[in-house]
């Protein structure tokens, strides 16, 4: 139950908040009393005392996760947000003047390895990089910044990167909570991004072996037929596990960028004295850090059209149908819809025929390229046999549906979804510090509080039908005999 709160976050909710949050909401976790903060800077707080432990659990999230990666430097969004605990020059630096000057030669060597041609220049250009590297870190004080945490005394961050966005989330003694917002602050407007590229590297890497494994040829062809403009749709080519280096210098333009005020939310939850955390955000939070935010996405086009490919693969033969998510799409409708459609649980597939298909797997996939729109809701089937189109199979699948919804017995399974989708709800409202990041993330993704699902079978029909709009859909065919 945990796991489907926290996958249940919204990427497409629609609507506003207000000061106050009112609690008449059948959603638990929009009827707690959280007080929404816009600060000076444009930062946004949802801040929420209740009785309990004198302890204060804070969480962010911003809008600079693994889709927003160059497509030269895959990993950087992950790399910045974990050398950003590296500390800034005032608290990790022992000499702040002359790591800068460290940094900046750290650079030119980076780019002087890029531009090296042949393999003599390379190893030499590759020496220099390691020299460099270790005499900026001669400067540094790496623990520094973790060391001042511990002091507070503030909980190890909890910190991470997906394709959403990145996180933290800390927890501190309610007296000390303004003393981790200055700590927050710095790291978001004093940035030094030590260690950067050899971070950014080590996880390109990492995404190299672990997007092979999962990406399979016919996910990325739908990711690519699917999207046609939209930068999201770089995440369909596979990182190249040897690539030139980052240099710092580019990863704070990026991280400036994505790590702005308007792109960030933070959640505080326990036990404190709200109105004095409020004055001391506003104090605290004052003028915009310098620059703006990145140029906006090329707007995706509205889909045109079914398209059905074949591809030539090998292991077993695979279908994969992909649609584009519409946006505006309540999130609860959405998960509710899915939950519905879903296989597993028995509600759609109770056979393993559906119309001329002969399955031996089926399931829903999470979406590939993240939940911010454009986004993609994803059917994996393995099938025995294929007999007639993709559209076949949808048509059977809302057949089903209408079957299931009719009557009393759908009034039923519906209000059973909903009752376990609110059971969820109500034990996240009750776990201060996995409520604060599961808000936080809401909120970063979408307006917030967000609606609940609906409970009306009308309008369940709507919603997978606009799920699985044919006019939306994308079809590939993966097997051993395959054409495209």
């Amino acid at each position: 139950m945990q796991l489907f709160c926290l996958l249940a976050l919204p990427a497409l909710l629609q609507g506003g908040g207000s000061d106050f949050i009112p609690d008449s909401t059948p959603d638990p976790v929009a009827a707690l009393p959280f007080r929404k903060v816009r600060t000076p800077d444009g930062s946004l707080f949802l801040v929420l005392s209740r009785p309990g432990l004198p302890l204060a659990h804070w969480a962010s999230f911003t809008r600079m996760g693994r889709r927003d990666d160059p497509p030269d430097l895959p990993g950087l969004a992950e790399a910045c947000h974990l050398s950003t605990f590296f500390g800034t020059f005032d608290l990790g630096s022992r000499d702040p003047e002359l790591e800068k000057k460290a940094l900046e030669e750290l650079d030119e060597a980076l780019e002087r390895l890029a531009a090296a041609g042949n393999p003599k220049e390379r190893a030499e250009a590759f020496r220099a990089v390691r020299r460099k590297r270790e005499a900026a870190r001669s400067f540094a004080r790496l623990d520094r910044f973790r060391q001042t945490l511990a002091r507070l005394p503030a909980s190890p961050p909890e910190i991470g990167t997906d394709l959403d966005g990145s996180y933290v989330r800390i927890s501190v003694p309610a007296a000390r909570v303004l003393d981790l917002a200055t700590l927050m602050r710095a790291r978001r407007r004093e940035p030094v991004l030590r260690e950067v590229s050899r971070l950014q590297e080590r996880i390109r890497r990492r995404l190299s072996a672990l997007e092979s494994r999962d990406l399979s040829p016919g996910l990325r062809q739908a990711i690519l037929t699917a999207i046609q403009r939209h930068p999201v749709r770089n995440l369909a080519f596979l990182p190249e596990p040897e690539a030139p280096p980052c240099t710092r210098r580019r990863a704070l333009r990026f991280f400036r960028e994505h790590q702005r005020p308007e792109r960030s939310v933070t959640v505080i939850v326990g036990s404190f004295d709200a109105d004095a955390v409020v004055r001391g955000l506003y104090r605290l939070f004052r003028s915009p850090p310098p620059g703006r935010g990145p140029d906006p996405a090329p707007r995706e086009p509205p889909p045109a059209g079914a398209h059905i490919m074949r591809l030539k693969t090998p292991g077993p033969p695979t279908l994969v149908l992909a649609w584009r998510v519409p946006e505006g799409m309540a999130a609860a409708d959405f998960d509710l819809c899915r939950m519905l459609l879903d296989p597993i649980r028995g509600f759609l597939a109770p056979e393993n025929r559906i119309g001329g298909f002969r399955l031996t797997g089926l399931r829903f996939d999470p979406s590939p390229i993240g939940r911010r729109p454009p986004s993609l809701s994803i059917l994996r089937i393995l099938p025995e046999t294929a007999e007639g189109l993709p559209d076949d199979f949808r048509d059977r699948c809302l057949e089903r549906l209408d079957s299931l919804l009719d009557g009393e017995e759908g009034a039923r399974v519906l209000e059973t979804l909903r009752a376990e989708w609110t059971r969820g709800r109500r034990t996240l409202s009750e776990r201060p510090a996995p409520l604060a990041l599961a808000v936080a993330r809401e909120a970063a993704l979408g307006s917030w509080p967000p609606p609940p699902p609906s409970g009306d079978p009308e309008v369940m029909r709507r919603v997978a039908r606009k799920l699985l709009d044919p006019a939306a859909s994308t079809s590939v065919f993966s097997d051993p005999a395959g054409e495209r």
